[in-house]
């Protein structure tokens, strides 16, 4: 049986032969001070006291020493298809800016986005649940100290950045405690 798990190893997989191989856009900025102040809005906003972790990562240099390489932007659970010869296509591609820079470990939080639940909260099904630990470690045998860092550093970030847009306070406030758990582990 195919499990959402397996998917999410699979896009890991897509994406390390594929576009992470792959140079940096060009005119793509890597300027980081507009994602510190992108990210110093949302923690002010949603997550005051334990988001400031996510600043002093930044302010630490904690993005220091990451891949930059061309990157799908969006590639959770939500995103994968099958086409027609059973492959798997990773759909909805949102390009580099300067506040979700071209670095490998911005796509690695959106694979650990999926790993925490943010599919299994949306549809509140368990054909959705992944294998968190499992995803965990795959990244952590397969990259750099500093890439596997960034990649919870993201996923507390992009869950941020779902908080505004959730009408439904119970998937609000469950994402809301899955920032703060990640915020723990940067």
């Amino acid at each position: 049986t195919y499990t959402a798990t397996q998917a999410v190893l699979d896009a890991y997989d897509a994406l390390d032969v594929g576009l992470w191989r792959r140079l940096r856009p060009t005119g793509v900025r890597q300027d980081l001070t507009v994602l510190r102040a992108y990210v110093a809005q949302r923690v002010s906003e949603w997550l005051s006291t334990l988001g400031v972790t996510l600043l002093e990562f930044i302010d630490r240099g904690g993005l220091t020493g990451c891949s930059s390489c061309d990157t799908h932007g969006d590639p959770t659970l939500d995103n994968l298809m099958r086409d027609a010869d059973d492959r798997l296509v990773i759909i909805d591609p949102l390009p580099a800016s300067e506040r979700v820079p071209a670095l490998k470990a911005v796509d690695l939080g959106k694979l650990l986005q999926s790993a925490f639940g943010y599919e299994f909260v949306k549809h509140r099904d368990a054909f959705w649940s992944v294998n968190t630990e499992t995803v965990l470690e795959y990244i952590r045998q397969r990259e750099s100290e500093a890439d596997a860092h960034a990649a919870v550093f993201f996923c507390a970030v992009h869950y941020l950045r779902l908080l505004p847009y959730q009408r439904d306070e119970v998937k609000r406030e469950t994402y809301r405690k899955i920032c703060a758990a990640l915020c723990a582990r940067v």
